[in-house]
């Protein structure tokens, strides 16, 4: 298999962190999510940008999944089934992901990799669960380099994405 780089966004301004990263997923994204029966938001947390994809991808299946399940319980409350039929929340761990292999076309990440322990094997499972030809998409800070630094190379302005070929 090989990996196709997908454009970066430049960083903008800080502010409440799901408001700024559903704006770079709408300019991202988009196009990917049009085409995308089935999208994973791995670390989903309260549910904020996972309901935003489903809402941007109101036909397909949009699955968030976060390891506490208290933070599970808020995302589902906050956002239940008979409003978003589209959208399912589930308690899993991002380094174990309780999917078969090919089961989404587009797999998503928000400043999650980090605090897994071992952002390689995350990016790893993403990758399994993701059909060939889907999209792995993941925004994570650069906590190697001091504030005004260059990004450490291979995370330009945080961003990757990957084309799963």
């Amino acid at each position: 298999m090989s990996c196709e780089v997908l454009p970066r966004t430049l960083p903008e301004r800080l502010e409440e962190p799901s408001t700024a990263h559903c704006r770079k997923l709408s300019r991202i994204l988009i196009p990917h999510l049009n085409a995308a029966k089935t999208v994973l938001d791995v670390g989903c947390g309260p549910g904020t940008i996972t309901a935003e994809l489903a809402r941007i991808r109101h036909e397909g299946t949009t699955i968030g999944i976060d390891s506490s399940e208290e933070v599970i319980a808020v995302a589902t409350a906050d956002y239940p089934k008979s409003a978003r039929p589209n959208l399912s929340f589930r308690v899993g761990n991002a380094l174990n992901l309780p999917f078969d292999d090919n089961s989404f076309d587009l797999v998503h990440a928000h400043q999650v990799l980090l605090y897994t322990g071992d952002p390689a094997a995350g990016i790893r499972e993403m990758r399994r669960v993701c059909i060939p030809g889907g999209i792995v998409a993941a925004r994570e800070a650069d906590l190697g380099r001091p504030f005004g630094r260059q990004p450490t190379k291979g995370w330009k302005n945080g961003s990757l994405g990957f084309r799963i070929q």
